[in-house]
């Protein structure tokens, strides 16, 4: 069973994947889209995914929920495209009536029922969670931010955050957790001792799952081109680049 992991498209087209996605059976997306053609562009792809019976596992992040209720926030990323949270809060709620409607879906702060934005699954025989921005972390990019919208926009800036994310986990019985938002390919792993081991990579990687112990992965940002291969056979991650974006 193989896995395919994307977060923080930002923009960027996912066509350049599309090679790839013959060889994997299911799709697992953190989301961070900004242009609202990126959503309807994923919606088609979830759709061919269902289609062939693979698996979508797709979570909401902290800029859809910004763009969506146009909660103010200066972004970089969004800046260096020439956008803002006006005017792509605009181009949603006018011209991309499906996309608006899959993101309202997503994020279902109508919904009571739901009470954090993640997904709890199951990878390498593990208790997994999947969510856009962790389960504790800093959250200075969104000071005050409520309780039900922490898991969009924690944010790892130190070690000992690893830390608090692998001590968040105990308390929901989580092996692994997969999450995106920092921008930074990363696996980070806990022994039974509380021994935290993290890997920041600058280039694509495999590594073996460390058997024993708790994880903490990120795929590191589309919009740069990284994207992860999770091979639960092999027992193996695979953080893989696209290129360069031309």
């Amino acid at each position: 069973m193989k896995h395919l992991v994307i977060s923080d498209i930002h923009g960027r087209p996912l066509e350049e994947l599309e090679d790839i996605f013959g060889e994997v059976d299911s799709l697992i997306c953190l989301a961070d889209f900004d242009h609202p053609r990126n959503i309807e562009e994923f919606m088609d792809l979830q759709e061919n995914f269902e289609k062939e019976d693979k698996e979508v596992i797709i979570v909401p992040g902290n800029h859809d929920h910004a763009i969506f209720y146009k909660f103010p926030i200066w972004s970089g990323t969004l800046h260096s495209n020439g956008w803002d949270i006006n005017g792509l809060h605009h181009e949603l709620h006018t011209n991309y009536p499906r996309a608006k409607e899959f993101m309202k879906g997503l994020l279902e702060e109508d919904n009571e029922e739901r009470k954090t934005h993640g997904v709890e699954t199951q990878l390498f025989g593990l208790p997994s969670y999947i969510v856009h921005a962790g389960l504790s972390g800093s959250l200075d990019s969104c000071r005050g931010c409520p309780e039900t919208w922490q898991d969009l926009w924690f944010r790892i800036e130190y070690i000992h955050n690893y830390g608090d994310n692998f001590e968040a986990m105990d308390k929901k019985d989580y092996a692994l957790l997969i999450r995106g938002h920092d921008h930074c390919r990363a696996y980070s792993y806990q022994d039974e001792q509380g021994k935290t081991e993290s890997v920041f990579l600058s280039k694509g990687g495999t590594f073996d799952l460390a058997d024993g112990k708790k994880h903490v992965i990120n795929p590191g940002p589309w919009f740069n081109g990284n994207y992860l291969i999770i091979d639960e056979d092999a027992r193996k991650l695979e953080f893989k680049n696209a290129g360069e974006w031309e």
